[in-house]
């Protein structure tokens, strides 16, 4: 039953060819499935399409989360089992942001017979979005929104006239703190965004409702700067971990102004008062004069204005390990130059040494305890995480290295019958084991030439010879008879009329 197609010209391949197909089909399953098994079931991650600026969120956290995942045109799909570890991740994070729409898009719903109370409106809208997408890229912001007031000139005598104006409220990271220096560039570049707006007319709060005005209040972001510029120098200095930092400012929150008068007299004294007093007892009178001259002068009015914010004293405190209690001078030196210490205004820096654990482990870290014992998995754990994902990998490889292994010699025969059989040398005949049977030598003469097969067959006994003779098709073996290269017997002679016969 297996005569009709295509099993006809499947058996009709030879043997070889039949081997090499059957090998790359085993290797083809083999590798799918070892692809279905290395590959996780994948599912959405959200419900609802997400749109472009959303995707790219998710995408940049999932990617520095080292989460694989696969994007879509609207959609990211993620391995089954992780999906609502992966949620409550990016819900922790406040992904995916709420979507803002761009001039772009919001001018794309305009028409030719829009209004043009409605165009100033879309291009208002637009113009806030694409200021909040700006901020949300500044360190430290995780979300902003912007809402533009434009100016109002007043054209009627009953309507009142306002300058343009704007709020912004962000959304901080985690620990995260802006800078005074931070909170006015915002309101620069907010007020730099909309036409006729000055940055004193930009509001900035944040989440809980606090106004963020660029002023600083304490001196804690000063605080901290101060000491992490510090820090940073004596880990250069003298190592890390070999010096701890720590920085308080003491600000004024106050805005003082200072108002200073200066008058230059013009080459004469200033001014000049005279007093002139008169009495006569006799006619009873009595007389006081006084004058007063003012000689002209230049007046120079100076005024000095110290915001909130301005620090009056500054104290570091710096904790040495105490094997560099020798370097205490020049330490206090760099320190006093670095932070710019004024001590007229109560500014002081003070440098203890002291033995600090992570300079110089005591005796408890040298000898691991229990502790130790019970971390000890820990390697194991690690190297497991970094030699599991590459098992699938090196199955596969190992699969394909056995199947070659296997074509080896199927290949190797098939590339040996194409290639032409090397000449044999005159007078040397091919050395066959006279102990073969006749259906092995005539296998391993099976594409040999008939003069090839015929000087073989000269050199078999006769009944040998005749038995391999009869293996081959009355035609081929006619041209071997024809080819023999030994003298006729009468055996031969019986040979070739049985060879007639047949």
């Amino acid at each position: 039953m297996f005569d009709a197609p295509p099993f006809s010209y499947w058996f009709s391949l030879s043997k070889n060819v039949r081997t090499i197909a059957l090998a790359a089909l085993a290797a083809i399953v083999i590798a799918a499935g070892a692809f279905s098994f290395t590959r996780e079931a994948q599912t959405p991650l959200f419900a609802r399409p997400l749109l472009a600026d959303q995707l790219a969120d998710v995408e940049t956290h999932l990617a520095a989360w080292n989460v694989p995942f696969t994007t879509t045109a609207d959609n990211v799909e993620v391995a089954v089992k992780h999906r609502s570890e992966i949620l409550l991740r990016l819900s922790l994070a406040g992904v995916p942001r709420p979507h803002i729409a761009d001039s772009t898009e919001t001018l794309a719903k305009v028409g030719a017979l829009t209004p043009q109370s409605v165009l100033d409106e879309q291009t208002r809208d637009g113009l806030a979005g694409d200021l909040a997408l700006g901020l949300r890229g500044i360190t430290g912001i995780a979300d902003a929104r912007v809402i533009v007031a434009p100016a109002n000139p007043g054209y009627f005598a009953d309507q009142s006239s306002h300058e343009a104006s704007a709020s912004v409220r962000l959304t901080l990271e985690p620990g995260a703190q802006l800078s005074p220096e931070t909170i006015n560039g915002i309101k620069t570049f907010v007020a730099a965004g909309v036409p006729g707006l000055e940055p004193s007319h930009v509001a900035v709060v944040d989440d809980r409702g606090v106004a963020l005005n660029g002023q600083a209040e304490t001196g804690d972001a000063q605080a901290v700067a101060l000491q992490n510029s510090i820090q940073s120098a004596l880990d250069q200095v003298v190592g890390a971990g070999h010096a701890i930092v720590r920085a308080h400012v003491d600000v004024d929150p106050r805005t003082n102004v200072q108002v200073e008068t200066k008058r230059t007299p013009l080459g004469k004294p200033l001014s000049n008062t005279s007093f002139s007093e008169r009495y006569q007892n006799g006619a009873k009178h009595y007389a006081k004069t006084q004058s007063s001259a003012d000689g002209g002068s230049d007046v120079v009015q100076s005024e000095t204005e110290s915001v909130a914010g301005t620090p009056q004293r500054v104290s570091i405190a710096v904790f040495l390990d105490q094997s560099l209690a020798a370097e205490i001078p020049r330490i206090r030196a760099l320190v006093e130059s670095s932070a710019g210490i004024n001590y007229a205004r109560g500014d002081t820096v003070t440098v203890q040494p002291i033995a600090l654990a992570a300079a110089a482990p005591g005796p408890a870290a040298a000898a691991p305890g229990p502790a130790a014992g019970a971390g000890s998995a820990t390697p194991v754990k690690t190297l497991l995480a970094t030699f599991l994902p590459a098992l699938p990998p090196l199955i596969i490889a190992l699969a394909w290295a056995g199947l070659l292994l296997l074509l080896v010699r199927p290949i190797a025969s098939v590339v040996r019958s194409m290639l032409p059989a090397p000449p044999q040398p005159a007078g040397e005949m091919p050395m066959l084991a006279t102990g073969l049977a006749p259906e092995e030598i005539h296998r391993a003469l099976s594409g040999e030439p008939p003069y090839t097969a015929a000087t073989v067959i000269a050199g078999l006994p006769t009944p040998t010879a005749a038995a391999v003779l009869d293996l081959y098709p009355s035609d081929v073996r006619r041209e071997i008879i024809g080819k023999l290269a030994r003298p006729r017997s009468p055996l031969g002679t019986d040979l070739a009329g049985s060879v007639a016969h047949g």
